[in-house]
């Protein structure tokens, strides 16, 4: 279908047999400071919990929503913002 975003911002791992924690939150740093230079009020992140044994992608989540949250929090007021994790338990809004 078609994407109803204005625009996509995709962020690379590098090899898949290379991920690592460190690695996924460098990339979620990345992907937020680019966010906010675009102008981003919205983010839909879709971490790559797969790549993860599921004790280890809590740990994931928890490294990859700090830099994601506090770019949120410097959106002016007035302005909306929205921040949807998918992949967690399950969809989350974690900011709106």
């Amino acid at each position: 279908g078609k994407l109803q975003a204005e625009k996509l911002l995709l962020v690379g791992l590098g090899p898949r047999a290379e991920i690592d924690l460190p690695i996924a939150a460098r990339a979620a740093r990345v992907a937020a400071d680019a966010a906010a230079k675009l102008g981003a009020t919205q983010i839909a992140l879709a971490p790559p919990l797969e790549l993860f044994p599921p004790e280890r992608a809590a740990g994931l989540a928890e490294i990859l929503l700090p830099p994601f949250t506090r770019f949120l929090a410097d959106v002016p007021d007035g302005r909306p913002c929205r921040l949807v994790v998918a992949g967690l338990s399950s969809d989350r809004v974690l900011a709106d």
